[in-house]
């Protein structure tokens, strides 16, 4: 009889772990990151060299990996289907279909701008994030782009060498606002390593005289909380006015809107406020302490003035025979600070619209914005138990105020802890 080693058998043969995805939802990623390049992708001719046997597809730039997965996500919900996480999108997306990248930054662009240029040729993690952040929020870094600085200089000077660790950056609608941008001369007396950054923006600042009002909140010195100021303002709570203000607060119509919660916060406030205006003395504001230290300033800044005029006035005397070259790029600086070009300024209205803009969703996305708002409705009409359906009782309101701190700053409505604590067996 001859004994054999036999392989050991255990019973774990086809059988699959419960978080462990199947074939057919890995070929639905591929299938929908396929689709999804169909619709949003620009293909290419032939692959980019003999190694890929796919031509790319190139989605915007503006998107993200983060993006495409935010749409396969809400894609798996709406047709109830198993969805994975971001990772292992990622990874099936790397695995499966490396052929479908994102384009550069450039490709999108409709303006002839120059393709940015720089002397340090190494690139750090650091570096890569960096330009992740702009790839994806639309900016532009100024180094090797504009005029001033076309070979993108070296900003930082250290023992161990010179490197670009300084930046300027844009947003690219406003790019073609941009006069200058240049790399200053390393001065070690005003700073340790880096390079003093200049740029110019072309703006426009218009003052009109017919635009509303705005209403301003007018920020009064606060009040002196003591010893005796919980007696005298529990004593202001019960005076005869004050008590009437409240039980006809109490008496107000049903708070069930937003309007109505306002109204009856104002009203709120105004009450704690006259009964503290009666019993509490407020906080001097320290006016003098400030004109003080203006008037310092204002002698400081016309001594430097000063200075700076005879310097320049010594420079255009001295220069002028020692050094001529240094002497006519100083008076082609001082003309250039005289010189203000309004042809390009932006409007006011402008940079309004910029920044509101912004924070605009776009036209692609408004229909899918539209459908989640809808289904979000249809969510919130459904009848469900939540304890912030709940009324807040007085116990719990009573039980809030006395665990408030006392001797705090009190906020934009002048209305301290101390006021709250004190003042609940009346309020």
């Amino acid at each position: 009889m001859l004994l054999a080693i036999a392989p050991r058998k255990h019973g774990n043969c086809n059988r699959r772990p419960k978080n462990a995805f199947s074939f057919e939802e890995i070929s639905n990623i591929v299938q929908y990151l396929k689709n999804y390049a169909r619709l949003h992708g620009l293909p290419q001719a032939a692959p980019p060299n003999r190694h890929d046997s796919e031509p790319q597809m190139l989605l915007p730039s503006c998107e993200s990996k983060q993006s495409v997965f935010d749409t396969y996500i809400s894609a798996c919900q709406a047709d109830g289907t198993r969805s994975v996480h971001l990772t292992t999108f990622k990874n099936v997306w790397s695995s499966c279909c490396p052929h479908i990248r994102f384009a550069r930054f450039q490709a999108i662009c409709d303006k002839q701008i120059l393709e940015r240029r720089s002397k340090d040729d190494k690139l750090d993690s650091r570096g890569r994030d960096l330009l992740d952040l702009c790839i994806s929020n639309q900016i532009r870094i100024l180094i090797g782009r504009v005029l001033g600085d076309t070979f993108g200089g070296l900003t930082c000077y250290t023992p161990n060498g010179a490197s670009t660790v300084d930046y300027v950056l844009v947003s690219e609608s406003i790019l073609n606002q941009i006069l200058y941008m240049r790399i200053c001369n390393f001065i070690p007396t005003l700073s340790d390593c880096h390079c003093l950054l200049e740029w110019s923006l072309s703006a426009k600042y218009c003052l009109k005289t017919d635009c509303d009002s705005v209403k301003t909140h007018e920020m009064l010195p606060g009040f002196i909380w003591s010893d005796d100021s919980p007696a005298l303002f529990q004593d202001a709570l019960f005076t005869a006015e004050i008590q009437q203000r409240l039980d006809k607060f109490l008496k107000l119509e049903p708070i069930d809107s937003q309007n109505a919660i306002d109204n009856a916060s104002l009203e709120l406030t105004d009450i704690i406020i006259t009964a503290a205006n009666i019993s509490l003395k407020r906080r001097k504001a320290q006016t003098g302490h400030y004109y003080k230290l203006q008037r310092v300033y204002t002698k400081a800044r016309k001594h430097k003035y000063r200075e700076y005029k005879q310097s320049l006035l010594k420079q255009i005397e001295t220069l002028h025979e020692e050094n001529p070259k240094q002497y006519w790029q100083l008076i082609d600086e001082l003309q250039g600070k005289e010189k203000d070009d309004k042809s390009a300024l932006v409007a006011p209205f402008d940079w309004l619209n910029h920044f509101k803009n912004l924070t605009e969703p776009k036209d692609e996305f408004k229909e899918r914005l539209q459908f989640l708002e809808e289904k979000l409705n249809i969510l919130e009409k459904r009848k469900c138990f939540n304890k912030l359906d709940s009324r807040i009782s007085e116990t719990e309101i009573s039980t809030a105020l006395s665990s408030l701190k006392v001797n705090k700053a009190a906020g934009l409505d002048n209305i301290s802890n101390s006021m709250l604590k004190y003042g609940q067996t009346s309020l």
